[in-house]
C-alpha cells in the first residue's frame, strides 16, 4: 500500500510519499556508488534489485562534507544490517538518530549503550539526520544546536511513522516566489498533521530531493540536482502500478486541491506560467490551461478532462 500526492501549506508545496511496510514493500539505506557522491535519481541498491525488486520512491537523508565527493556520511551509518558500520561512539557529530527494526522507526538520541543493546545486529538501518520533530505523538524539537538553520524557511527533508505504521517521506519545497519554505516549527506542524506519532528532519536545503517511480517530483532550488550522500528507497517486489490518467477527476475554474495542484506543476513544467502553485484553479490556471489546450491542438475549453490529463501525464 502506497501513494505519492502534494498539499499546501504554510505558503509551502508539500511532497508526500506514503507507504506500508510489508514483506513485499521494504524501506533500505544505499550510498549507491561507493566513490562518489550521485544525484538522488541516481542512487539505486544492486542487492535488492538483484533479487527482483522494483525502485518506487526514495528521499536523500544524511549530512556530508560538501568539500568532497566522497559520499561518506556525517554520523552514524550502519546499513544492510551492518555490512557498514559506524557507531555513535564513532562520531563526534550531535544528532538524532533514525533506525529501522521490525517495520518500525526508532526515533532517539542513541548513545552507544542504547545502540550496542537495540541496534547492531538486530536493527536493519540506523543513520545520523538532526533534530526530532515529533515524539509520541507530540511536537517535540530536540538537538537543534548544531542546526541554527532550523529556525528559518528552507526547503526540507521529513521522515516520520503513523500509529498503523505506515512511513511518510515529505520533502517541502523552498527558497522561491512560489514555495517558501518551512521551519523546525512548521515541519513539525506539517508532520503531525499528516498523522506522524513520529517524525525526524533529515539533510535538507540544496539537498532535498524526493523521488517517485523514477523521476524528481519536487523542486529542487538550484540548476540542477546535488549529488549526495546516500538515501533511504523504497523497494516493491511486486510490479509497480503506474497512476492512469482515467482516476484523475475533471477540473474548472475556481476548483481546490491537491488535484489542481499537481495540475500546476505539470502546467509549469510545460513552459505555462500557472502562478502560485497554491492548489487553487483561479484565473491564472485557467489562463495556463487555455494557452496548454492551444498549444497541443486541444479544443479550447479551460477545464481539464481526461484527455488534457493523458497528454500531460504521459508526456
Amino acid at each position: 500500500m502506497y501513494k505519492f500526492y502534494t498539499k499546501y501549506d504554510f505558503d509551502s508545496v508539500v511532497n508526500v510519499f506514503e507507504f506500508k511496510p510489508s514483506d513485499t514493500l521494504v524501506p533500505v539505506v544505499s550510498v549507491g556508488s561507493t566513490s562518489t557522491r550521485q544525484p538522488l535519481v541516481d542512487i539505486r541498491h544492486n542487492w535488492m534489485e538483484n533479487q527482483g525488486y522494483n525502485r518506487l520512491a526514495g528521499i536523500n537523508l544524511s549530512f556530508f562534507n560538501m568539500g568532497t565527493m566522497s559520499p561518506q556520511v556525517i554520523g552514524v551509518d550502519y546499513r544492510d544490517e551492518g555490512f557498514t558500520f559506524k557507531s555513535p561512539d564513532d562520531t563526534t557529530f550531535r544528532a538524532f538518530e533514525i533506525a529501522y527494526k521490525d517495520k518500525e522507526l526508532i526515533i532517539g538520541d542513541m548513545n552507544e549503550t542504547f545502540f550496542n543493546t537495540t541496534i547492531e545486529n538486530k536493527a536493519d538501518w540506523a543513520v545520523s539526520l538532526s533534530y526530532s520533530l515529533v515524539i509520541d505523538g507530540r511536537i517535540n524539537i530536540k538537538c537543534t544546536e548544531g542546526f541554527d538553520h532550523y529556525r528559518y524557511r528552507h526547503p526540507r527533508s521529513l521522515i516520520g511513522q503513523k500509529r498503523d505504521g505506515t512511513i511518510v517521506l515529505c520533502v517541502v519545497d523552498g527558497r522561491s516566489q512560489k514555495s517558501r519554505g518551512v521551519t523546525a516549527q512548521q515541519s513539525a506542524e506539517i508532520m503531525l498533521s499528516l498523522g506522524c506519532v513520529k517524525a525526524i528532519n533529515a539533510d535538507g536545503g540544496g539537498s532535498s530531493q524526493l523521488m517517485y517511480m523514477d523521476k524528481m517530483v519536487n523542486d529542487y532550488p538550484g540548476l540542477y540536482a546535488r549529488p549526495i550522500s546516500n538515501a533511504l528507497l523504497v523497494y516493491d517486489k511486486l510490479p509497480i502500478k503506474k497512476e492512469e490518467p482515467e482516476e484523475y477527476p475533471t477540473l474548472k475554474l475556481w476548483a481546490k486541491g491537491d488535484y489542481v495542484l499537481i495540475l500546476q506543476r505539470l502546467l509549469e513544467m510545460f513552459g505555462c506560467d500557472p502562478g502560485k502553485a497554491d492548489g487553487i484553479f483561479g484565473p491564472k490556471v485557467l489562463s495556463a490551461v487555455k494557452q496548454y489546450q492551444k498549444k497541443e491542438k486541444m479544443f479550447v475549453s479551460g477545464a481539464v478532462h481526461r484527455e488534457m490529463w493523458v497528454k500531460l501525464l504521459k508526456s
